[in-house]
């Protein structure tokens, strides 16, 4: 079968009556019945007018995608948006949104996917005949996008509580609101997941609302379930979401206060956050609920998330920073260490301002030596955690793997309850340099991070509140002392 369109174009009042007139221009070509061109017409209408009217709320500029294939059966329509996000849903997946009501009369199998990230497709299937050998032209354009703007609320009656399956939705819109579809943790996007993870207890999340209105969120969330964690891997402090006219408030303090004694009350012994170096709001946040630096993680985020946070628009084509800081909870806290000579005058003076005492190790396993998951998209940052004494070949050979060679920034983790020596000089060898200290990261043990970005990353665009300036210098330091 031959017969198909491309039609790429910005959210605005004339894309209905663009996508009108191409669709006519397609079913004519496409020699299609009346009656059936008709019913593809009113798909492309319904579909187009979603996207404009509820995906980007009327904004203009979002990006709107429009296909129309001929198929053996008929004619494919699907439309592609990175609009604020919506469930999953037709076919087995439940109803359509009730704005989709009529697109499932034209085809029961009518789908909304969520892509996450990737934005979301609409799709359904025209039954009918056509002339097969319609062959037809695209016309793509590249727009940009346009994040919709929250109405202004009242500060009366916040409610403050921990999140629910129900918050879901809400949680993955307000994300929408603060970044686009530019967030690093991807599945802040899938409503479902978020209701999956809360509902299990991997994900503990924070909200206020004004009203019916999501304003404030903040999620807390490990490798397991938050309850069984104890002292151990201390948990992210995540997706600090503020709407706009919010934002300067006292809100986020009453947020994380609240997050953070929920934190206590399942036992946890830190809570970790991770700070965009493309400004230092957030940073200051942390600063002022009581975090401290422990290591600057170059090229940490992927150039879209920067571009988000400097200004919706900007050029930005390098990778960007992030600040990684800790908030330790117990009443004593310790690193079980044996500091590396090479860097053990930093790690000390990190740790000291992270208020932890050092103590030695005494007859702990290794961990062993494994990939974790690609942690951020666009082919993103790879983690590989080496522990113990370990055959160094077995060790450079993990930077060999496909995901290691195509991350566009490689860390390595080194557990400092072994001496981690030869590995360090090793990894310096081949480009690796100072990251910092992670306190009761990966198993709950401490551990030195080195890295070594392996794309375009932006060094001179890093803004650091003072307390910080220093760990800059050192890390700069190293890499230019590397080979």
């Amino acid at each position: 079968m031959s017969g198909s369109i491309r039609l790429s174009f910005e959210a605005s009042p004339t894309v209905l009556r663009l996508a009108d007139a191409t669709t006519a221009q397609f079913v004519a070509d496409a020699g299609l019945a009346a009656d059936d061109a008709a019913r593809v017409q009113r798909a492309v209408q319904i579909f187009v007018a979603f996207s404009v009217h509820h995906s980007y709320e009327d904004v203009m500029g979002g990006e709107i995608e429009l296909s129309l294939d001929l198929t053996p059966n008929g004619v494919k329509v699907v439309v592609h948006d990175w609009g604020r996000p919506w469930r999953r849903a037709g076919g087995s997946f439940g109803p359509l949104p009730s704005e989709l009501a009529e697109a499932a009369e034209l085809d029961p199998d009518a789908q909304l996917d969520n892509l996450a990230d990737e934005g979301k497709l609409l799709t359904l299937q025209i039954a009918c005949t056509h002339d097969a050998n319609a062959r037809l032209a695209s016309a793509p354009i590249k727009p940009g996008r346009t994040p919709k703007q929250l109405d202004h609320h009242s500060e009366d009656e916040v409610e403050i509580r921990l999140a629910t399956p129900d918050d879901a939705d809400a949680i993955c819109g307000l994300l929408y609101d603060n970044y686009g579809l530019d967030y690093v943790h991807a599945e802040f996007y899938r409503p479902v997941i978020i209701a999956i993870g809360i509902e299990r207890g991997i994900l503990a999340s924070t909200v206020a609302y004004a009203g019916d209105e999501l304003v404030g969120h903040i999620a807390l969330f490990g490798s397991g379930p938050m309850s069984t964690m104890g002292s151990g891997e201390a948990p992210e402090m995540a997706a600090a979401l503020i709407a706009e006219e919010w934002r300067g408030l006292w809100l986020y303090n009453r947020l994380h206060d609240f997050a953070v004694a929920n934190a206590r009350s399942l036992g946890v012994s830190a809570v970790f956050g991770q700070s965009t170096t493309a400004h230092v709001v957030s940073q200051r946040l942390g600063v002022g609920s009581g975090y401290q630096f422990t290591a600057l993680m170059i090229g940490g985020t992927p150039p879209t998330m920067a571009k988000g946070q400097i200004k919706r628009g900007a050029q930005v084509l390098a990778r960007g920073g992030l600040a990684y800081a800790v908030l330790p909870l117990a009443a004593s806290p310790v690193l079980t260490a044996t500091l590396p000579e090479q860097y053990a005058t930093v790690l000390r003076r990190i740790a000291d301002e992270a208020g932890y005492a050092i103590i030695a190790p005494d007859g702990v396993d290794p961990a062993g030596v494994e990939d974790a998951p690609i942690y951020w998209k666009q082919a993103g940052s790879e983690f590989v955690y080496v522990s113990g004494p370990h055959d160094l070949r077995a060790v450079e050979r993990e930077f060999w793997a496909e995901d290691a060679r195509r991350a566009e920034t490689l860390y390595v983790d080194l557990d400092l309850t072994f001496d981690c020596s030869e590995a360090i000089e090793m990894l310096r060898e081949r480009g690796f340099y100072l990251s910092g200290l992670i306190p009761a990261g990966r198993d709950g043990r401490d551990w030195l991070r080195m890295q070594r970005p392996q794309a375009a990353a932006d060094i001179d665009g890093i803004r650091l509140l003072p307390e910080a300036r220093w760990l800059l210098d050192e890390v700069l330091a190293d890499r230019a002392s590397v080979t």
